[in-house]
């Protein structure tokens, strides 16, 4: 593996007594929302200042 890697999607996604997932409040849903955005951020600054032009965005499906 080189020295970078690629996000594809970072997702949420809930389900009740339907697999190994667990019940996501809409509280943590907007947290978790948050974060992703911060990785972006952060991710695309990094990205910046090592001279790699690409930029992460968050996208709502």
């Amino acid at each position: 593996m080189d020295d970078l890697s690629v996000i594809q999607a970072i997702v949420n996604k809930s389900k009740v007594n339907q697999g190994d997932m667990v019940y996501i409040s809409h509280e943590d849903m907007i947290n978790i929302d948050k974060l992703k955005a911060k990785i972006a951020s952060d991710s695309s600054e990094i990205a910046r200042l090592n001279n790699i032009d690409i930029t992460l965005n968050v996208v709502d499906l």
